[in-house]
Parts: structure tokens; C-alpha cells; sequence
């Protein structure tokens, strides 16, 4: 209570006085846990004033990681200011480069916290099918320069040699798009099927049966399943056909992914779960934030390496992915397979499909084997008729000896301020005034509001397709 001061001890007399002694108890906390996060993490100015040197000691504690900071201006007197600020470690580099799939996915969040400004994020997934971070980094806005400056820092930590080997999935971001084009022109790239259903909705093609008919056409793996769906989309609506013209199933449908990857993702998954993740750390001051961030990623390196060395030993395959290996086996209970010789078999299905196996070369003409390097219910078929150990026909890359591999390497830890070399002295100052941080405030505020009426609108819509 000595810590709240004598504003903070005269509200709490006021709370103590009326009947609600549990809410009261709870805002008395709440009331003393901002005062002492403010006394530990400084004022926002000092923050910034420290960000070079904090940029010094990761390059110093973390060799080979890349930590650039870059600013602006200069009117003699606050001296530069701050602009933006990426980091990519090296741990986390080579563990992608060794054994997770070329597969990335890029979002921006907004940073809640005082300064404000756009959080950039690449992630990748392990083989266990979780997020791996990749780099990330704080710019004062989401255009297309500073997705561009991103994109070029993250295809140089890379040692990016031919783009098109690798796949990018986002939510189509403001100013990602065109950024991509003088980066990685010939990288494919997906687009998150969930905000191109919410985008049919706002262009007026609303309502369960075309939510169905879209995520059947984007599931549907060959061409000729595809253009069924699609055909269904035209009977219910022809302009939502002309609609989606403009868009490529290129970005949005596995019947026209590349089988390279070894990855069937339609969503944006990842990189949502790790903004998730760090939602705390977004509220924070921005070294407060960083630092957040990176013990955050640091534990999560060591957690995974301690859980697969003590749990997962003996095991060749991840748990979830054994997981969907035993799913397939259940599903090959429909399945009738016939011979052809060793390696190929033709499997027919109950529901009158009928699809060509090629063991040798790990295939399946239904793709679900080739998009995903793990054998179908087809495959399973055939495996399971030779007595076969299925976990010998999946991908590599999903084997715990690679998983071991990808986090072998560890994040190091970084000295607190007091052991910061001290570096040039200039004082940046905050990027986003405040007008800017309250029109952001109202753009929040309309989208979750929109949001809402979206909602209602959706439920409305499902009573009326009842």
C-alpha cells in the first residue's frame, strides 16, 4: 500500500468503503502492479536512449546473429530518430536452415505499448508441425518500404540463392504484395484462405453455403476435385465465380500448390499463434518488449530440445505427426488395395474412387501424399498390405533426429543494462506522436466493431440456412 502513494491510497479507501470487497482487492492489485512495472521498466525515453546499446550486446552474447538498427534525421538538439529495428539469431537461422520446411509465413501486428509502431514477424513450423520463429522486427509503420527493408534483411540471413524454392503464406498486409515483387519475384506465395472468405463476405456472397463450397474448393487436392467445387460455387451464385477470377488458386487452393514444400497450410496459422503468444510483450515498452520477446523464444528453443531428448527418444517420427500417421491407418479401412507389383499398387475406395500408389516414390495421385510428405489413407493401404512400417515412407524432415537437429542450436543470454558497453550518444526519440497512436486507437476500435456486426451477421445467416 506505501507503494501506491497518496492518490493511489485515497481511491483505495473509497473501494474499501463500498460492499464489493472482491472487486475491490482485485483493482487494489491491479492499481499496484502498473505502479511497480513503471518503476522497473523506466520511462519510455530512457528505452529508447538505450536501444544502440542493447543492439551491441545482442551481436556481442549472440555472434553471427544480425541485429540492425536503423534511424532518421537530425535537427541538432533531440539528434536522430529512431525508425526501425530487426533481429534474426543465429540460432534460429541455422536451425531453419538445417531441417525446417521453406516455408515462411509473414504477418504485422500493432504494438500496443506507449511508443506504438508495427511488430514485422517471419515464422516457420518445425517438424513437429509447430511454430518455429524466424526474425522479427519493430518499424514505425506497415508500407512498402519497410516490408521491402524487412524482406531484403531476411532473404540475406538466409543465403537465399533461388527464391522460388521458397513459400510464403500471409494475409495479403498492407504494402507486403508489392514489397514481394523486387525481393523474391518468383517465390510462391499463399494467401490465407480465412481473410479471402471474410473478403467474398464483404463483397456480399454471404452465408453457410458459400463459406462450404469456397474451403471445399481450397481442401480439394486435383485439379479435376477443384473444378467440381467450383462448378458447385457457379450454381449457387456465377458472380462469385467472376469474383474470385482475379484470384489465383495459385494462393489459395492445394489441387495448384507446389509439391516442394511438403506442406498442404491454407491458413495463416503460425504466425497468428506467435503474436498470440507475445501479446503481453506488445504492451510493453519497446526494450521491455524486446527483451520479452526474446527470452520468450529462448525458452522455447530449450523447452522443445529438453522435451524431445527426454520424452521422444526411440520414437523416428514427431508426436503429432505419428498422430496423423495413425488417422491414415484408421481411414485405409475404406480402402481396397490391388497389386501391380512391389511398388505400385491401384487402391479403390468405397465411395467409387479409385487412385494410383507408387511406393518407391512416395506418391499418391490424390497428392495428399506428395503435398504433405506424409502417407495418405491410400498410401496406408498399400503399406499396411505389405506388412510395412508406415513410418518408414514418411518425409525426413518430420523425424525426431531432425527435429534434434533444428533445436540443437540455443539462443544465448544476454547481461542486463548495467554491463552495456556504452555506445555512440545520441538520444532517438519516439517515432509515432500521439495523434498518430489515437487514430490508430480509432481504427481498433471501428475494426473490432465491424467485427461484431460481422459476427451478428454470420449468425443471422446460419439461422437462415438452417
Amino acid at each position: 500500500m506505501r507503494k501506491m502513494g497518496k492518490t493511489g491510497m485515497r481511491r483505495g479507501y473509497k473501494r474499501v468503503s463500498s460492499s464489493h470487497l472482491n472487486l475491490i482487492t482485485l483493482q487494489i492489485q491491479i492499481f499496484c502492479v502498473s505502479e511497480d512495472d513503471f518503476d522497473s521498466e523506466g520511462r519510455v525515453e530512457d528505452q529508447f536512449d538505450q536501444l544502440w546499446d542493447y543492439a551491441a550486446e545482442l551481436r556481442a552474447s549472440n555472434p553471427r546473429s544480425t541485429v540492425v538498427m536503423a534511424t532518421e534525421g537530425d535537427d541538432g538538439q533531440t539528434g536522430r530518430k529512431f525508425e526501425k529495428l530487426y533481429v534474426c539469431f543465429d540460432a534460429l537461422r541455422q536451425g531453419f536452415l538445417y531441417g525446417c520446411r521453406p516455408v515462411i509465413g509473414v504477418d504485422g501486428c500493432q504494438l500496443k505499448g506507449p511508443h506504438g509502431g508495427i511488430l514485422l514477424t517471419a515464422v516457420s513450423i518445425d517438424p513437429n508441425n509447430n511454430l518455429y520463429p524466424l526474425a522479427y522486427a519493430v518499424v514505425s509503420g506497415e508500407t512498402r518500404e519497410s516490408w521491402q527493408w524487412f524482406l531484403e534483411l531476411l532473404k540475406g540471413d538466409l543465403n537465399v540463392v533461388s527464391d522460388d524454392t521458397y513459400t510464403f503464406i500471409s494475409d495479403k498486409q498492407k504494402g507486403l504484395i508489392p514489397a514481394f515483387e523486387p525481393v523474391f519475384p518468383s517465390a510462391p506465395n499463399r494467401f490465407c484462405v480465412r481473410h479471402l472468405h471474410n473478403n467474398m463476405k464483404t463483397a456480399g456472397f454471404r452465408g453457410l453455403a458459400f463459406e462450404k463450397t469456397l474451403w471445399n474448393a481450397a481442401r480439394a487436392t486435383t485439379l479435376h476435385e477443384f473444378n467440381f467445387r467450383m462448378e458447385e460455387m457457379g450454381h449457387l451464385d456465377p458472380k462469385t465465380v467472376d469474383w474470385l477470377s482475379d484470384k489465383p488458386p495459385e494462393h489459395w487452393s492445394r489441387s495448384h500448390f507446389n509439391c516442394f514444400p511438403k506442406c498442404d497450410m491454407l491458413l495463416n496459422n503460425i504466425c497468428e499463434t506467435f503474436n498470440s503468444c507475445i501479446l503481453e510483450a506488445r504492451e510493453k515498452p519497446i526494450l521491455t518488449m524486446l527483451e520479452w520477446i526474446r527470452e520468450f523464444i529462448m525458452t522455447r528453443l530449450s523447452d522443445n530440445r529438453d522435451r524431445a531428448r527426454k520424452k521422444w527418444s526411440g520414437k523416428k517420427i514427431c508426436p503429432r505427426i505419428q498422430r496423423i500417421v495413425e488417422k491414415n491407418i484408421d481411414k485405409a479401412a475404406d480402402c481396397i488395395p490391388i497389386k501391380s507389383d512391389d511398388w505400385n499398387y491401384e487402391i479403390s475406395s468405397y465411395d467409387g474412387s479409385r487412385y494410383i500408389v507408387n511406393l518407391q516414390q512416395h506418391t499418391c495421385t490424390c497428392r495428399k501424399w506428395d503435398l504433405t510428405g506424409i502417407p495418405c489413407n491410400h498410401g496406408m493401404s498399400a503399406i499396411c498390405s505389405q506388412s510395412l512400417e508406415p513410418e518408414d515412407f514418411v518425409n525426413p524432415c518430420y523425424s525426431v533426429e531432425t527435429f534434434l537437429e533444428v533445436y540443437k542450436h540455443a539462443i544465448f543470454p544476454v547481461n542486463g543494462p548495467q554491463l552495456w558497453t556504452k555506445q555512440v550518444s545520441f538520444h532517438p526519440c519516439l517515432q509515432i506522436l500521439e495523434e498518430d497512436q489515437e487514430d490508430h486507437q480509432g481504427q481498433e476500435e471501428l475494426s473490432m466493431m465491424n467485427q461484431s456486426t460481422k459476427e451478428r451477421r454470420d449468425r443471422e445467416d446460419k439461422r437462415n440456412n438452417l
